[in-house]
């Protein structure tokens, strides 16, 4: 589960973002009860770093619901 929503992650991050600076998703943890995910990023120059988590922290409610139309879980 957690490989499958990494790819979903890293689609929606490259179909999003600007492209001033590369994303890469690294890593993706989810709690034992599917409730929750943390997403873990890397970016390159690391100067346009504040800009990229500022951009994620506004579309995380967007990741979210992308989730949500391609898996088809109860949770």
């Amino acid at each position: 589960m957690s490989g499958e929503l990494r790819k979903l992650a890293a689609q929606f991050i490259s179909e999003n973002s600007n492209r001033n600076s590369m994303i890469t998703v690294t890593r993706l943890e989810i709690s034992p009860d599917f409730k929750n995910a943390t997403v873990y990023v890397t970016v390159f120059p690391t100067e346009q770093e504040a800009k990229v988590l500022e951009f994620l922290g506004r579309r995380r409610n967007d990741l979210r619901n992308a989730f949500k139309k391609q898996l088809k879980t109860k949770i």
